[in-house]
């Protein structure tokens, strides 16, 4: 839902400033709510360029693409309905691009969509499938001219308005607190005894940090 605000706000104009740096909510995301988190920061330069590069184009002629994981997990099978939703509502096209957790498969076909498709009438919504990926990712949109949001991975040094004036704005969320209250309820409910198996996700993945 953030990123679908961001998307209609780029689209119409509205998104012209930038939100407060101050941290993002501690409030942990859900599937089916992310919109109860602020989104980290968005760069007015960028939002502004996104308006009226945009709003140049007709809506027939806008892309929206979803760059995820996989649509078996749930969390990404809600991002892809919320985007063919939105798209439907204003008459755009939509596509999907899941990686199956392959960072270089993310990146190559992010690179083939832009160079076969309508660059300056195109908007990525991607979840970088680790940090390291994002600078690639938005570079490769900010060369073909094409806008993109990334969501929960980037490097720590790397920030929208780094001169990227195509990078909209970057989503993140404080997973900790979330984390720390669900692992004390699980701990109740376990009478404090037993044992705990931690399987570990994609090192250079925010959430799994």
């Amino acid at each position: 839902l953030v990123s679908t605000v961001l998307l209609a706000a780029a689209c119409s104009g509205a998104a012209t400033t930038a939100p407060s740096a101050a941290s993002p909510s501690a409030a942990a995301p859900s599937a089916a709510a992310p919109s109860a988190v602020s989104p980290s920061v968005a760069a007015p330069s960028a939002a502004a360029s996104a308006a009226a590069g945009v709003a140049s184009c007709a809506p027939a002629d806008i892309t929206l693409v979803n760059m995820i994981r996989s649509l078996s997990n749930p969390y990404h099978a809600i991002w892809d309905a919320g985007g063919q939703a939105y798209a439907k509502s204003i008459g755009a096209q939509y596509k999907v691009l899941a990686n199956e957790g392959d960072s270089q498969k993310q990146v190559s076909s992010a690179a083939t969509l832009l160079a076969a498709g309508n660059p300056k009438c195109t908007i990525l919504n991607v979840d970088p499938n680790a940090s390291a990926d994002a600078e690639a990712l938005v570079k490769s949109a900010q060369q073909a001219g094409a806008y993109i949001i990334t969501q929960w991975n980037k490097p720590d040094d790397l920030h929208p308005w780094d001169g990227y004036d195509h990078w909209i704005a970057h989503i993140s969320f404080d997973g900790v607190p979330a984390g720390k209250a669900i692992s004390e309820e699980l701990f109740k409910a376990m009478g404090a005894k037993g044992n705990i198996v931690a399987i570990q996700g994609i090192l250079d993945n925010v959430p799994a940090i």
